[in-house]
């Protein structure tokens, strides 16, 4: 057993002990265990009696538990800057969080290759969007992919998925993204099956390395004032297979582009 496979606070502790002379070999288990678990207390007095084994002394042993406490350490609060929690809705006392239309803004101008965006409803798109076209403008090559859902209108019944998809596309393109170039557009087409299916997820993705997943959609209520949370996540590994799930969907014609006329 190794050091490695420690708390921080337990390597702190058992630093602490040495340090002032509270522990001393023979490394007993009852010795190290400070109030710990049996299992670490145990992984602690093997890593310790490994060590004094090989003829590392309490100077030696002093470091290397600083060491390894300090790395841990940081390596907890950078985990914690990779994830942040995203909210919308009310300012209620004590959460530690940011805000749902200030992040997604902040990822639309921060974009230098790609940005691939995933919502069931689109509403008041040109407010949302107008970031990410002004980026667009300033990178050209920017790739902008956008996935959402387009079902059958209940109050019309009787229209072909054909008209109902035009239609969809027609008010798209003139109240969401009105401005040229056009972003790629997909749309599910099952959902247009007697077993339907809907596309639900809410997530935006920027250059494959940090992205927002939310329960809010891409509307003003849902960025501003709905209820909603989410993380932003800064994980190259975790937004790029998110990405490539649903690019590979498009490219497989899983999903369809919806027509850019309109």
């Amino acid at each position: 057993m190794t050091f490695g496979a420690l708390e921080a606070a337990h390597l702190e502790e058992i630093a602490d002990a040495l340090r002032h002379g509270r522990l001393a070999a023979p490394y007993a288990p009852w010795k190290v265990r400070f109030n710990r678990s049996l299992d670490a207390a145990q992984a602690a007095a093997s890593a310790l009696e490994a060590a004094n084994a090989a003829g590392v002394g309490p100077a030696g042993l002093l470091l290397t538990l600083d060491v390894l406490a300090a790395e841990k350490r940081r390596a907890a609060t950078a985990a914690r800057q990779r994830v942040q929690v995203v909210w919308s809705g009310p300012e209620g006392d004590g959460a530690s969080r940011r805000d749902t239309a200030v992040v997604l803004r902040e990822l639309f101008m921060q974009a230098e290759r790609e940005v691939i965006i995933s919502s069931y409803a689109y509403f008041g798109g040109q407010a949302l969007f107008e970031p990410l076209y002004e980026r667009l403008r300033e990178r050209p090559r920017l790739a902008i992919r956008m996935f959402m859902n387009v079902g059958p209108d209940e109050s019309k019944p009787a229209e072909a998925p054909a008209a109902r998809i035009q239609r969809f596309s027609d008010q798209f393109w003139r109240t969401q993204w009105p401005w040229t170039p056009r972003p790629e557009a997909f749309y599910d087409p099952r959902a247009f099956d007697s077993a339907s299916a809907v596309l639900h997820a809410k997530l935006a993705i920027v250059d494959r390395r940090v992205g927002l997943v939310s329960s809010a959609n891409f509307t003003t209520f849902a960025q501003t004032r709905n209820i909603e949370v989410g993380l932003r996540l800064e994980d190259e590994e975790l937004c790029g297979r998110m990405a490539q799930e649903l690019v590979a969907l498009a490219e497989q014609r899983l999903l369809l582009p919806l027509p850019r006329s309109g």
